[in-house]
């Protein structure tokens, strides 16, 4: 038994050993941790032959140990003389070995028959479930198509309110006689041209009823060509005295207001001249000033006094001659103006109203024509267009149905030759397992010992069965039978 300080010395060596524990592959190894293991590695050895040479034992004998005196003559003979004593016994040994050693050999080559049968029958099995997933994804995808009936019943409802619509048109357009839709388009469009014609600036519409009644009054209250020709002839010519009191009053606002504009230009200017010539001045003086003598001071400001007086009269004159002048000139032609815009009016008025009165009948009566006969027209093609569509849908209705049943055939035979196809697969692939497993039956030999051929018999009979019960289930699973529905068949996209 170890004692307490050979526990404390195997503690000491484990902790000297466990930071050498994490190394890891590939890592350089030092010399003190080698030196380590090493040191560990002896005094381990060292321990163990330490206690090895005080519990070996001493070479001795056993008094009481069983000899071959002991044994039955007949056991003692054959265990002396083995298994050639008797060639009959080793004979039968042998040939029982050689029977085992044949039966295991043909046992490995069944399991190995049964393993690749069991492999075919996987692959089989995952060919099965692939062709179930493949049936079941293209029956989601068949069931997930949109049924086209009610689109195709709402088509046929617009097509039988465009066809309701179409006779009600070809009923008008029969009624129009022989006015045609491009006269009628045309008649439209001078309508609205006559209708832009016929707006005032205030935005609203010309009324006839209107039109004449004021036509009328002027017609009524109006003087006539003659008369005013007389009456502007018996008048002087020669303005009221309102009125020339009037325009006096804007002329002489209007010149004054001219005026004090160019009095006020002219005072800046002359505020700007005078001050530089009063500085020109002063300089002047102060420069004479310096240079010139005390007594000099009083003729130099008489001087000085004189030319400012001199100049401010200057240009006050200047200033009155410029400012009459300038509103004489906007009187007269003020006084041209009014005379010449009254005389304007009076010549243009008659002329223009009678001008504008014969010249608008015609046209309003040819533009409403055209505008009427364009519209026609317009619709007239409107109608054209809308039957050469109805005739194009009813074209593409009649090869929508056709490729309908063509999908619905390609759909059914293709359904048939998968289901013919997979059936005679699994049939074949069914008679194949029968008969390997028949080749099996007849293959196995009788034993003479261990299992025997009826267990073996029993045991692939039960084997069979439940393979087939295996690939019923799976033929059951899989195939889709017949008159299967999977889902609406609607026309694929182009």
């Amino acid at each position: 038994m170890a004692s307490v300080a050979d526990i404390e010395r195997l503690k000491a060596l484990t902790d000297r050993l466990l930071p050498l524990s994490s190394r890891a592959r590939g890592e350089v190894i030092a010399a003190a941790d080698w030196n380590t293991v090493v040191g560990a590695l002896l005094e381990v050895a060292r321990a163990v032959v330490a206690d090895g040479t005080e519990t070996a034992v001493p070479a001795h004998d056993h008094p009481d140990q069983v000899t071959l005196g002991w044994l039955d003559p007949r056991l003692r003979t054959l265990i002396e003389g083995g298994p050639l004593s008797d060639p009959v016994a080793a004979a039968r040994v042998t040939s029982i070995e050689r029977q085992a050693a044949l039966v295991s050999g043909r046992l490995d080559e069944v399991n190995r028959e049964v393993r690749d049968l069991r492999t075919v029958t996987s692959r089989q099995e995952t060919n099965d479930l692939d062709r179930a997933s493949a049936l079941t994804v293209l029956s989601r995808t068949v069931s997930g198509m949109k049924d086209p009936r009610n689109e195709i019943a709402a088509l046929r409802s617009s097509l039988d309110a465009i066809g309701a619509t179409v006779s009600a048109v070809s009923s008008f357009a029969t009624g129009l006689g022989d006015i045609t839709p491009a006269a009628l388009l045309d008649g439209l469009n001078q309508v609205d041209q006559l209708r832009q014609r016929l707006t005032t600036p205030t935005g609203s519409l010309l009324d006839a009823a209107e039109f004449e009644r004021r036509l009328t009054e002027l017609q009524t209250t109006l003087v006539t060509e003659q008369e005013l020709t007389d009456a502007i002839k018996s008048r002087p010519a020669r303005l009221t005295a309102a009125v020339k009191a009037e325009l006096l009053e804007e002329t002489r606002v209007t010149a004054q207001r001219q005026a004090e504009d160019s009095a006020r230009t002219l005072t800046e200017a002359m505020q700007v001249q005078l001050g530089t010539r009063i500085d020109e001045v002063t300089q002047s003086a102060v420069q004479a000033a310096r240079s010139a003598a005390a007594d000099f001071r009083g003729e130099l400001q008489a001087t000085i006094t004189t030319d400012l007086t001199e100049l401010i009269r200057q240009g006050q004159t200047a200033s009155d001659a410029t400012l009459t002048e300038r509103v004489d000139a906007a009187a007269s032609a003020l006084r041209s103006a009014v005379d010449q815009r009254i005389t304007e009016l009076q010549g243009s008025l008659d002329d223009r109203v009678s001008a504008a009165i014969t010249a608008a009948r015609p046209e309003l009566l040819a533009a409403f024509t055209a505008t009427v006969d364009d519209r026609i027209r317009g619709l007239t093609q409107q109608l054209s267009t809308f039957q050469v569509g109805l005739d194009e849908i009813q074209v593409g209705l009649n090869a929508t149905n056709t490729e309908l049943a063509a999908v619905q055939q390609r759909t059914n035979a293709t359904l048939d030759s998968r289901d013919a196809a997979l059936r005679a697969e699994m049939a074949t692939e069914r008679r194949r397992v029968d008969g390997q497993l028949a080749d099996m039956q007849r293959q196995i030999p009788p034993r003479s010992t261990g299992i025997t051929r009826e267990e073996m018999l029993l045991e692939l009979n039960r084997n069979n069965d439940q393979l087939r019960s295996e690939m019923t289930r799976l033929t059951t699973r899989v195939d889709p039978g017949q008159g299967v529905v999977l889902g609406p068949i609607i026309r694929p996209p182009r």
